[in-house]
């Protein structure tokens, strides 16, 4: 093999597409460009992506520090546990002991609500 013999893998590359060539190339007339229009003349083509015909450009139409109302927000409580009556959390679920009942019998827990987090110290 010779360096005369190297050539690209086949279907790697691709010839330019020459327009304006006439009707017979496929890209003849117009050259893609449509018929009349802003784009289809000459020097007019290349316009900034924002440009929106010489309507009011949406950056503009939009209020300026407004803001929204986010339908989807979710609010907290900021509930601070260093002075909550329930620290520690298992001393403070543990019932007291009921008189009578057998020593083997462990006292049920309490539901921690958002009410106990929520009462002041």
């Amino acid at each position: 093999m010779k360096l005369h013999d190297l050539r690209p893998a086949e279907g790697s590359r691709k010839e330019r597409t020459r327009v304006g060539r006439g009707i017979a190339a496929g890209k003849g007339k117009t050259a893609g460009r449509g018929t009349k229009g802003q784009k289809a003349r000459t020097g007019h083509g290349s316009l900034p992506a924002w440009f929106e015909g010489g309507q009011t450009p949406i950056h503009i139409r939009v209020p300026k520090l407004r803001g929204f109302k986010n339908k989807f927000r979710i609010d907290f409580e900021i509930v601070n546990m260093g002075g909550s009556p329930i620290w520690p959390i298992p001393a403070f679920l543990d019932m007291p002991e009921v008189e009578g009942a057998p020593k083997s019998a462990k006292p049920a827990p309490i539901t921690v609500t958002p009410d106990i987090l929520a009462a002041p110290v």
